[in-house]
Protein backbone atom coordinates (compact mmCIF):
# COMPACT_ATOMS: atom_id res chain seq x y z
CA UNK A 1 0.00 0.00 0.00
CA UNK A 2 1.27 3.19 -1.02
CA UNK A 3 0.33 7.12 0.25
CA UNK A 4 0.98 9.60 -2.25
CA UNK A 5 1.61 13.25 -0.79
CA UNK A 6 0.00 14.84 -2.92
CA UNK A 7 -3.06 14.68 -5.45
CA UNK A 8 -1.89 15.60 -8.52
CA UNK A 9 -2.17 13.86 -11.82
CA UNK A 10 1.05 12.19 -11.90
CA UNK A 11 0.89 10.80 -8.27
CA UNK A 12 -2.71 9.14 -9.50
CA UNK A 13 -0.89 7.85 -12.43
CA UNK A 14 1.89 6.29 -10.67
CA UNK A 15 -0.74 4.83 -8.15
CA UNK A 16 -2.27 3.14 -10.77
CA UNK A 17 0.93 1.60 -12.32
CA UNK A 18 1.50 0.18 -8.75
CA UNK A 19 -1.70 -1.40 -8.44
CA UNK A 20 -1.55 -2.69 -12.31
CA UNK A 21 1.63 -4.30 -11.30
CA UNK A 22 0.08 -5.49 -7.51
CA UNK A 23 -2.98 -7.12 -9.41
CA UNK A 24 -0.41 -8.44 -12.53
CA UNK A 25 -3.46 -6.93 -15.14
CA UNK A 26 -4.98 -4.09 -15.57
CA UNK A 27 -9.16 -3.89 -15.22
CA UNK A 28 -11.04 -3.18 -18.47
CA UNK A 29 -13.21 -0.55 -16.98
CA UNK A 30 -11.87 2.13 -14.91
CA UNK A 31 -15.17 4.07 -12.82
CA UNK A 32 -13.84 7.36 -10.61
CA UNK A 33 -15.86 9.30 -7.99
CA UNK A 34 -15.68 12.56 -8.90
CA UNK A 35 -12.19 13.15 -7.99
CA UNK A 36 -10.72 16.28 -8.95
CA UNK A 37 -7.46 15.19 -10.30
CA UNK A 38 -9.40 13.54 -13.01
CA UNK A 39 -13.24 15.39 -13.38
CA UNK A 40 -13.16 18.71 -13.31
CA UNK A 41 -17.08 19.59 -13.57
CA UNK A 42 -19.97 17.12 -13.61
CA UNK A 43 -23.70 17.80 -14.77
CA UNK A 44 -26.02 15.02 -14.21
CA UNK A 45 -24.61 11.86 -16.47
CA UNK A 46 -21.92 14.23 -18.60
CA UNK A 47 -18.54 14.00 -17.32
CA UNK A 48 -15.72 16.82 -17.93
CA UNK A 49 -12.48 15.56 -17.75
CA UNK A 50 -9.48 17.87 -16.59
CA UNK A 51 -7.94 19.79 -19.43
CA UNK A 52 -4.50 18.05 -18.87
CA UNK A 53 -6.26 14.76 -18.73
CA UNK A 54 -7.70 14.10 -22.55
CA UNK A 55 -9.35 11.15 -23.55
CA UNK A 56 -6.47 10.41 -26.17
CA UNK A 57 -3.74 10.91 -22.61
CA UNK A 58 -5.94 8.29 -20.70
CA UNK A 59 -6.04 5.78 -23.06
CA UNK A 60 -2.31 5.93 -23.90
CA UNK A 61 -1.57 6.11 -20.35
CA UNK A 62 -3.58 2.35 -20.19
CA UNK A 63 -2.11 0.99 -22.86
CA UNK A 64 1.24 1.56 -21.74
CA UNK A 65 0.57 -0.44 -18.64
CA UNK A 66 -0.80 -3.17 -20.36
CA UNK A 67 1.89 -3.33 -22.19
CA UNK A 68 4.16 -2.71 -19.79
CA UNK A 69 2.34 -6.12 -17.89
CA UNK A 70 1.97 -8.24 -20.63
CA UNK A 71 5.93 -8.12 -21.64
CA UNK A 72 6.47 -9.46 -18.00
CA UNK A 73 3.82 -12.39 -17.94
CA UNK A 74 4.79 -15.77 -18.45
CA UNK A 75 5.34 -17.19 -21.85
CA UNK A 76 2.59 -19.98 -22.92
CA UNK A 77 5.97 -22.36 -23.69
CA UNK A 78 6.41 -21.34 -19.67
CA UNK A 79 3.34 -22.03 -18.76
CA UNK A 80 3.21 -25.46 -20.79
CA UNK A 81 6.23 -26.32 -18.97
CA UNK A 82 4.99 -25.68 -15.34
CA UNK A 83 1.71 -27.51 -15.68
CA UNK A 84 3.96 -30.63 -17.06
CA UNK A 85 5.79 -29.96 -13.83
CA UNK A 86 2.72 -30.03 -12.11
CA UNK A 87 1.28 -33.15 -13.49
CA UNK A 88 4.75 -35.10 -12.27
CA UNK A 89 3.33 -33.71 -8.81
CA UNK A 90 0.67 -36.09 -8.47
CA UNK A 91 -0.76 -33.47 -6.99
Amino acid sequence: MRFPFDQSLESLLVCHKHAFDSFSGVPRTLVYDNMKTVVSDRVGSKIRYQKDLDERQRIQILLDELLDIVDRLPSIQDLNEYAAYLETLNL
